[in-house]
């Protein structure tokens, strides 16, 4: 008899088990949460001091700037302050900008005392923001 009173109490404390551990897994995320909002919120306003007058004009003329405000998400503060420092402002003509930016990924080339790293890191960054604009494209197929 002893046996089955002691089967049906390990359901019930297998259970109470589960419930602690999902109410600590709960604080860490929620405490992980905070952080990363915290963080998130110091790098936007980290960002947002950095940038200059006109600079910080430029960003409040995007067509997007109330949400990138709202959220303040640092990372699309940065693709936005990398979109305005590129000069590919929304307000030109989209082929113009495809354009631009697709010439300027076929046409970049290593300056003369330029090393080969930070060539690379602005060659990416031109391709970063060709594909941002228009997506990826398949040119292995054609080269």
């Amino acid at each position: 008899m002893e046996k089955k009173a002691a089967t049906k109490d390990k359901p019930a404390e297998y259970n109470r088990f589960k419930e602690q551990l999902y109410s600590i897994e709960l604080k860490a995320w929620v405490a992980r949460k905070e952080k990363y909002q915290l963080n998130m919120d110091k790098a936007s306003g980290i960002l947002w001091g950095q940038c200059t007058t006109g600079m910080k004009n430029k960003l409040e003329s995007r067509k997007d700037w109330a949400t990138i405000k709202a959220g303040t998400n640092a990372i699309e503060l940065i693709k936005a302050i990398k979109e305005v420092m590129q000069d590919y402002q929304d307000s030109k003509y989209p082929l113009v900008s495809t354009k631009r930016s697709l010439l300027n990924v076929l046409t970049a080339k290593q300056e003369e005392r330029e090393g080969i790293v930070s060539y690379t890191k602005r060659f990416r960054n031109l391709v970063e923001l060709m594909e941002a604009q228009q997506g990826k494209l398949k040119l292995v197929a054609y080269v």
